[in-house]
């Protein structure tokens, strides 16, 4: 007899989530042994929108909308992960070198969160997503983020390595320290405030002809372009203190431009490295 109808919606919720999480954990056991296999996470709401959070201590993580109502992970091993070493073991040849996979991902109200369990261990996520999904994705090193084909709001954070968005509808907010920044929107949600920031590396972001923004650019030891008419003028912000008797001045200066009239704040800011605005 199936009891699963007469459990209430929260106690029916709570075991799909668990058998997720387990069958999860035991395609994840024979993916440390096949070391490449792909992943299919079934949602609640199939034709409804969704979310992917995904984090990497090490490795890349690409992300792909395609025309599908799963999320469907693919794992594998760096090839950091494999070494070709004459110095084995009795005399023997080494050719690789640790590369097991442990990764978890659990799916709850169209949201899926794929993270994996092992820090010390350097492998890529490839992830397919339905395409009115939106991203959060985060890497720390060794590995790039690259999100494409999708529409939604996107977060996507990176320590050590380049962030790539490309055919993109939506939004984005992109941070990266060490990386450069690459964006190509197809579409912009209107009203949206953005921003795309790095330390040391260019930002280059593309957006269709017709949307209006109040671009906020700075950058220290870098240049500015743009191919939009943009209405441009300095902003000069300036902060005193008086602390123990020591008076103290800082100057921050911004480039502010408007857009097609004006719109939402779209902050820009590079310390090494140039800025480039572009119109699609």
């Amino acid at each position: 007899m199936n009891i699963l109808p007469h459990l209430s919606h929260d106690i029916r919720k709570l075991i799909r989530i668990i058998l997720i999480t387990i069958i999860v954990y035991l395609i994840a056991f024979g993916i440390a042994n096949a070391q490449d296999e792909l992943l299919a996470i079934p949602l609640t709401n199939p034709n409804q929108p969704g979310e992917l959070r995904v984090e990497l201590v090490r490795g890349s993580i690409f992300v792909r909308g395609y025309d599908g109502k799963e999320v469907i992970v693919q794992t594998a091993p760096t090839t950091s992960n494999y070494v070709d070493d004459n110095q084995g073991r009795g005399g023997l040849r080494k050719i690789s070198s640790g590369g097991n996979i442990s990764m978890e991902a659990i799916e709850e109200g169209n949201r899926v969160t794929v993270r994996s369990r092992a820090p010390e261990s350097s492998f890529d996520f490839d992830i397919q997503v339905p395409r009115n999904f939106s991203i959060k994705a985060k890497a720390i090193n060794d590995g790039v983020i690259f999100i494409e084909n999708v529409s939604g709001e996107i977060e996507a954070s990176n320590i050590n390595d380049d962030v790539e968005l490309q055919n993109i509808s939506g939004s984005a907010v992109v941070n990266t320290v060490n990386g450069e920044v690459t964006v190509v929107f197809d579409e912009v949600t209107p009203d949206t405030p953005m921003s795309f920031t790095t330390l040391n590396g260019d930002i280059e972001v593309t957006f269709p002809t017709s949307t209006a923004m109040l671009a906020k650019m700075k950058t220290l030891n870098g240049e500015i372009f743009t191919d939009f008419e943009m209405d441009v003028k300095a902003n000069n912000k300036r902060e005193t203190s008086n602390d123990g008797g020591i008076y103290r001045v800082k100057v921050d200066k911004e480039i502010m431009g408007t857009v097609n009239g004006g719109g939402p704040e779209i902050y820009f800011k590079s310390h090494n490295g140039d800025i480039i605005i572009r119109k699609k």
